[in-house]
């Protein structure tokens, strides 16, 4: 692709994303008419079939198709959310629905990170895809779901058990098991550090607890006893010990937004109660919010707040507001993470492109994902489906919910350019290659690289390339022109570290110190690669 139409794509999706941002879907009452109607223009004119379901009464949920080569195989699912947070107008500097972009490339907007920007970056990699001639091997979807800010009761909770929509036999309707996904990317969030994306492949399950704390009323002039502002007292001692003993947790690992989703967070949110100043109040109710990891014992934990509870003072009853189950909530994660993933191995692959590195970890929160993890325990028979939380966002400051949310240009496009790359995730391509991508202890070809870079503490990531040089040719070369001949390996290498990944861009350098230290690499890996004694595809 030439450079000036790479930035005219670069334009285009930057306007784009302006565009969604001033659709102004916000709670408590969101209008998405005219963001579907966008949306789904612009699935047309990139050729994608487009289908409108709505379960829930003013509740769409759009879904792009783009059918692979193989329909049989189970598909990609790229989800994100059209619905944001409400906002406090006067505590913006800039119109939360004008996407107005400052002059150091920030683009103002409700939704700039929390999703809209992750939506609109999986339409315009489809695009350039599409425009590159790429042919997925497996069917690939575009899903705009609503309600994902207030739980997903009126989207993707009911699309996924099943639900009949709002208008049956409407046309253009798909129901979520004619999908037939296997794989879904949702939304994560983004890293302050500047070469660091997170990937999540599970989530903290919301539990909000209420206590409803009953206690003797009577005149504020006199000592009451057993009060419920006793027994308040008594509770909220053993809820703050309990919420410092997960601070500290935290504070001993050092932890980051990653390692917040291995801790139970409590906060004690709301608290009700009294009707005069002069009246002891009858009752108080207490609510509060519990995140808790897949990796707690869910029943155990349960007790304990019944504990609490019974060792606050009698009467006091429980009910729960939200008590989310997507986990197992038994020791073991409902979801599964394996580093040998190849959608993970995609991902690491597109991140080391533009010189970033791929962590992952459990999330805080709680997204959209977390109905599709636990979809096979609801239809017998069905196969679990693996979803992943994934926002190609770093060296941002994460402003989710917050006043002056934004998203730097460069960063958003960065993100674009992280999921274009990430095309061969979930095997997307046809065939294999023919060479493994990973180093093996028996390769010594791969072994040479490693111990060159090792006497350097240099470690060696393996991948797919997301671009194309002339090292394809020497793969095919035994395909195409020597039939009974044995595969050439060709391993493509750049022995430059720490610099910018400047390839086609204007004002391209490299450091001298870089340059030359990459002679020296290169001088080691000759005089080892040319010593090599016979090999068996030298026969």
């Amino acid at each position: 692709m030439s450079m000036s139409a790479s930035k005219e794509l670069d334009e285009l999706a930057v306007e784009n994303f302006r565009t969604y941002l001033r659709f102004s879907t916000v709670h408590p009452d969101p209008d998405y008419t005219d963001a579907v109607d966008w949306l789904r223009n612009q699935g047309v004119k990139m050729g994608l079939e487009c289908f409108l379901t709505e379960i829930v009464a003013k509740n769409p949920i759009l879904i792009m198709r783009w059918p692979g080569s193989d329909p049989s195989l189970r598909s990609i699912m790229l989800n994100s959310h059209m619905d944001v947070v409400p906002v406090e107008r006067e505590k913006w500097a800039y119109d939360p629905f004008a996407a107005e972009m400052s002059l150091d490339g920030n683009i103002y907007g409700r939704g700039a990170q929390d999703m809209k920007s992750v939506g609109i970056q999986q339409l315009e990699a489809v695009r350039r895809l599409k425009l590159e001639g790429f042919v997925p091997k497996r069917t690939i979807y575009l899903t705009f779901l609503p309600d994902e800010e207030v739980g997903g009761g009126r989207g993707m909770q009911p699309f996924v058990s099943g639900v009949k929509p709002n208008r049956p036999g409407a046309p253009n309707e798909i129901s979520f098991a004619e999908m037939n996904v296997g794989l879904c990317l949702d939304e994560g969030i983004a890293c302050p550090r500047p070469d660091v994306f997170y990937a999540f492949y599970e989530e903290r399950s919301p539990w909000w607890v209420s206590f409803l704390i009953p206690g003797n009323a009577g005149h504020g002039s006199r000592f009451i006893e057993d009060t419920a502002v006793e027994k308040l007292h008594r509770l909220m001692d053993r809820l703050l010990a309990f919420r410092d003993s997960e601070k500290k947790k935290l504070e001993l690992i050092k932890g980051n937004d990653l390692a917040l989703g291995g801790v139970v967070t409590s906060n004690i949110n709301v608290i009700k109660g009294g009707i005069e100043p002069n009246v002891v109040p009858a009752e108080i109710e207490v609510q509060v919010d519990f995140r808790l990891p897949p990796t707690l014992d869910f029943d155990a934990f349960e007790q304990q707040i019944h504990k609490w509870a019974d060792e606050s003072g009698e009467g006091i009853k429980i009910n729960y507001i939200q008590k989310d189950m997507s986990t197992t909530g038994h020791g073991n994660l409902s979801g599964t993470y394996d580093a040998s993933d190849p959608v993970l191995e995609a991902l690491k692959s597109s991140s080391c492109l533009i010189g970033a590195h791929l962590e992952v970890g459990v999330f805080f929160g709680s997204t959209d994902a977390r109905f599709l993890r636990r979809w096979h325990k609801f239809h017998a028979g069905e196969k679990p489906i693996k979803a992943y939380g994934f926002s190609p966002m770093c060296d941002v400051p994460v402003l989710l919910h917050d006043h002056d949310e934004y998203l730097n240009k460069k960063t958003f496009l960065d993100g674009v350019r992280v999921t274009f790359l990430s095309k061969d995730m979930g095997t997307y391509g046809h065939g294999s290659v023919d060479i493994p991508i990973d180093s093996h202890p028996n390769d010594v070809w791969w072994n040479i690289l490693e111990d060159v870079l090792s006497r350097r503490s240099i470690g060696l990531q393996t991948g797919i390339s997301g671009g194309s040089n002339d090292g394809r040719y020497l793969r095919q070369y035994h395909r195409l022109c020597a039939p009974d001949s044995k595969p050439i390996k060709a391993i493509s290498f750049s022995p430059l570290r720490n610099t910018r990944i400047l390839h086609h861009a204007s004002n391209e350098f490299v450091s001298r110190k870089a340059f030359l230290e990459g002679v020296q690499i290169l001088v080691e890996i000759v005089q080892m690669a040319s010593s090599v004694e016979r090999q068996e595809d030298d026969a």
